[in-house]
């Protein structure tokens, strides 16, 4: 997707300069009415890509609000990493995805006739 905003950018910008040269050589020639209309639209282009830098900004600092309120408060990267350790050990020591299920209550791992489902 960055690659084409990025490119979707080089395009106005283009097009931005390509009307002020229009506008340019409409004001040479004389034609002032052509050059107030491409020097307005090679505006217009400006204003986009200005509007698109906001938005891009704007999305960068959303997907960074959704990042942080996703971790847990007041943790580290290492406590995180060693609590998903410690579920994934809790899942595997599980005889079955039963007992995982209903978190080990009543349930004889003795005597499990599940023990091909298990995570």
């Amino acid at each position: 997707m960055k690659r084409v905003t990025a490119i979707l950018c080089v395009l106005y910008t283009v097009a931005a300069l390509a009307l002020l040269h229009c506008a340019s050589v409409s004001y040479q020639h004389g034609s002032n009415a052509y050059c107030a209309v491409f020097s307005c639209c090679s505006i217009l282009f400006g204003l986009a890509i200005v509007h698109h830098a906001y938005h891009r900004d704007e999305l960068r600092a959303a997907l960074v609000r959704l990042d942080r309120a996703a971790r847990p408060h007041g943790l580290t990267e290492e406590q995180v990493s060693t609590d998903l350790a410690q579920g994934w050990r809790q899942l595997n020591e599980a005889c079955c995805l039963r007992s995982w299920e209903s978190a080990g209550a009543k349930h004889d791992a003795q005597n499990c006739t599940r023990k091909d489902t298990a995570a």
